[in-house]
């Protein structure tokens, strides 16, 4: 990737979900160029195709056709692995409609086991500057 190249370069990104009635264009022949530091809001009516934008950027969906490079490297040519491993290196995703389950803790939601009891020791109490596992 050059200095002058976009970071995020999405070139005539298409897709289409299937559906009994026919194929239904969700997005349709977008360009979108953003350079590393810049700012953007992805704003539209409902059903524009706004979620599928940014499910087709992050690498959670696929485009139908078109090009997503980020950082120079082309991941509409990834397979699902190496998919998986750019999204846990690069990407932090918080989704609109986020799945907490009801039967977890916050920190096991947040988390997972493995990390939950680190938690408390990163929540820090503003107002007195300890943490949570220090006000116990």
């Amino acid at each position: 990737m050059t200095d002058t190249a976009p970071y995020l370069d999405a070139r005539r990104l298409t897709k289409f979900f299937r559906t009994p009635a026919g194929d239904f264009p969700a997005v349709r022949g977008i360009d979108l160029q953003v350079n590393r530091g810049e700012f953007v809001a992805v704003i539209g009516k409902s059903g524009s195709g706004k979620s599928t934008l940014i499910n087709l950027i992050t690498g959670i969906d696929r485009p139908t056709s078109g090009q997503v490079i980020i950082g120079g490297e082309p991941l509409h040519t990834y397979d699902e692995e190496q998919m998986a491993q750019w999204r846990g290196r690069n990407m932090g995703i918080v989704f609109q409609f986020f799945q907490l389950m009801p039967t977890l803790s916050a920190p096991l939601c947040i988390c997972g086991e493995r990390h939950s009891s680190e938690l408390p020791r990163l929540v820090t109490d503003s107002r007195h500057g300890t943490s949570q596992s220090d006000a116990s």
